[in-house]
């Protein structure tokens, strides 16, 4: 609109009115009249330019029970806003959000009688994701150098460039044979990681927690075997947060078991994985692999 010298002419624009709406409702949940509620909540941080906004909220049905905009992240900010939900005749069943120091402490200190569950894409997937397509391209690079040098080798008019080449081509081996060896080995446990995430096995029944943690720490062993220095850290902040990685399986067990008492068993483990399927297609951002899970969540249901 600038580059043709035309004015703004909207009514209201979309901050505008999301400024009046936040102004007619305020920044926390208020109850009236009513003895109170329960809730099993998650909460984070998020940022209005390099300002914190706390905000904590009921992930069933995207209620908020408070927002705000604070000065820091640190464990007071994080206690008083807990505490200001509370003053609300509001309480916890449990909690979801990812290792912030100041909110990991705050929830340690305030909301100690509650479960914690800690975020697991935080946790695993955002720590360890980026990783797999790094060691992918570095495999891949040195394989097309490989045959570039290949190619000289081939078009070489003496007996001094073809040995160049030939030296060349010898050192790279080496390091492509452990780079595709480090990449493969790589990509075997960090989806065997995140397997240890999915609550049913392939056949819709509820996984038991100790083997699932058993699983999660062998290949958590395995990753240390790379001897790799940046994967190493990486581990040693998953290993930090294991003990409330798992918190899900509790929850999964407790519902399982409610729907047992009105659902048969063979039907109760199709939801379960028709549940499962869904889930993943809902996270995926590949189109072939969301389709494909919409096919398989449709032929679980029929």
């Amino acid at each position: 609109m600038k580059r043709f010298d035309i004015h703004n002419n909207s009514v209201g624009f979309i901050s505008q009115k999301l400024t009046e709406i936040g102004e007619e409702l305020g920044n926390k949940l208020n109850i009236k009249n009513v003895d109170g509620f329960t809730f099993s909540i998650a909460s984070d941080e998020i940022y209005a330019k390099s300002s914190p906004i706390l905000i904590t909220i009921d992930p069933v049905s995207f209620l908020i029970l408070k927002i705000e905009l604070s000065d820091n992240r640190s464990k007071k900010a994080w206690v008083s806003h807990f505490q200001s939900i509370k003053e609300q005749n509001i309480s916890f069943l449990q909690i979801t959000n990812d290792e912030g120091t100041g909110m990991k402490a705050a929830v340690n200190c305030e909301l100690s009688d509650i479960d914690r569950q800690s975020d697991t894409f935080h946790a695993v997937a955002h720590r360890l994701g980026l990783y797999e397509n790094r060691f992918f391209k570095s495999a891949y690079n040195l394989l097309e150098l490989e045959t570039k040098l290949e190619h000289k080798f081939d078009k070489a008019k003496s007996e001094e460039q073809r040995q160049k080449y030939l030296n060349e081509t010898l050192k790279i081996y080496d390091k492509t044979d452990k780079a595709i060896e480090l990449y493969e080995h790589f990509e075997i446990i960090y989806h065997w990681l995140l397997e240890s995430f999915q609550i049913f096995d392939k056949e819709g029944i509820l996984k038991d927690i100790e083997s699932v943690r058993m699983d999660f720490d062998v290949a958590i062993e395995y990753l240390k075997s790379l001897n790799n220095k940046k994967i190493n850290k990486e581990v040693k902040s998953i290993e930090n947060c294991k003990s409330d990685l798992f918190t899900f399986y509790k929850t999964a067990k407790e519902k399982i078991n409610l729907l047992s008492q009105t659902i048969d068993n063979k039907t109760l483990k199709l939801l379960s994985l028709a549940w499962q399927v869904d889930k993943n297609r809902i996270k995926s951002k590949n189109k072939f692999r969301t389709n494909k899970l919409k096919r398989r969540e449709n032929y679980i249901l029929k």
